[in-house]
């Protein structure tokens, strides 16, 4: 959406553009623990955001681990770490 206004003094149209909001990867982590209700492992995220790369995926996930915001469990066999929202 564009709005413009026009300056009296020197005529000049200033044009104030409103960009489409994308979500960000974080955000895209969060709602996809929020709607799992058992938890996502690593590779399940991997598999529900096949875009984007392993490694922003774990950076991502490593930042919401050091700011408090996931709490982690492991598995029924102890071989993966299930992540969950807090």
């Amino acid at each position: 959406m564009a709005i413009s206004k026009i300056k009296r003094r020197n005529r000049q149209e200033v044009k104030h553009i409103e960009g489409d909001y994308k979500t960000t990867t974080r955000e895209k982590i969060i709602n996809l623990l929020l709607t799992a209700e058992d938890g996502l492992t690593f590779s399940e995220l991997y598999l529900k955001l096949p875009n984007m790369s392993p490694r922003n995926v774990r950076d991502h996930i490593q930042q919401l681990k050091n700011n408090g915001r996931l709490r982690m469990e492991t598995c029924r066999c102890h071989a993966a770490t299930v992540y969950y929202i807090k």
